[in-house]
């Protein structure tokens, strides 16, 4: 996560592409970001909720973000999608986007649970 990123312009969210067993269509997905870049938009994020992040395992979201940087190299900043169902879950999806080399993250609150005290910054 070193490229300065001009956070102005068209930043595309990718969708998940299924095959008809439900996991991640490769092929399509590298299609898709092919197009994303042939159209000129400034970035490409995901898995984010447009994403279907939620549906994914967390080893179907390192594969994401594996095939989004491979397929990218250097054309156009990748923004990884790393929330999870705790602060440390997404700390370690974070972990892994950085290290399969994505430009920067996107994280929500965790999305299941309200989290403990420490999560929280309450204190016990």
């Amino acid at each position: 996560m070193s490229r300065a990123i001009d956070w102005r312009g068209v930043f595309a969210v990718l969708v998940t592409p299924f095959t008809d067993d439900q996991s991640i269509d490769v092929e399509s997905l590298r299609r898709q970001i092919r197009f994303c870049v042939a159209c000129g938009v400034q970035a490409v994020v995901g898995p984010v909720v447009a994403s279907e992040f939620f549906t994914l395992s967390d080893d179907e979201r390192r594969l994401f973000y594996r095939v989004t940087v491979a397929e990218l190299g250097s054309k156009i900043p990748y923004v990884a999608g790393v929330s999870g169902t705790s602060g440390p879950h997404a700390a370690e999806l974070a972990l892994a986007a950085a290290g399969a080399g994505a430009d920067a993250i996107l994280a929500m609150p965790p999305y299941v649970t309200a989290g403990n005290h420490r999560e929280r910054g309450v204190q016990p």
